[in-house]
């Protein structure tokens, strides 16, 4: 199983992902101990998107033709943004979407209630809690024993 870690380059146009990784893990960073929690590994791939969403404008549809990938297990910050604008983009070109409840977030309650119901009631994705799968990739692997020590 592939990780592809799809990210938004926060309009830093002349950054590449590992400029981004180390610009989002640095210690003053909100997002520094997902950085740290999630850190990329040589067999991970990286696509930069211009905007919310994770199709346009970038390689990921080549790419996932490219794995032969016909289910994507989504995750990701801004259920109701970025999740929500790759996801439909996903569901039109036909890929089996999870998106485990447990595994997005929003702002507010309410913006990733109306997320996980639009996955699930538009989208048709699997939206079950991630103990419902068994996701064998290193960095699945790496979060659990992180998660079991914390």
């Amino acid at each position: 199983m592939a990780n592809i870690f799809v990210n938004d380059n926060q309009q830093h146009w002349k950054c590449d992902f590992k400029d981004m990784v180390v610009r989002c893990g640095l210690p003053h960073s909100l997002g520094a101990p997902i950085v740290k929690l999630l850190e990329p590994t040589a067999d991970d791939y990286f696509v930069l998107k211009p905007t919310h969403a994770g199709f346009y404008g970038t390689t990921l549809e080549r790419l996932l033709h490219e794995l032969c990938v016909k289910t994507l297990i989504m995750t990701g910050i801004s259920a109701h943004q970025c999740v929500l604008f790759t996801a439909n983009e996903a569901y039109l070109r036909e890929f089996e979407l999870i998106i485990p409840r447990d595994c997005v977030a929003s702002k507010t309650a309410q913006q990733r209630k109306f997320a996980l119901t639009y996955f699930k009631s538009v989208l048709h994705a699997d939206v079950r809690a991630s103990v419902h799968w068994r996701i064998r990739s290193a960095t699945a692997r790496r979060i659990a024993r992180r998660a079991k020590s914390v």
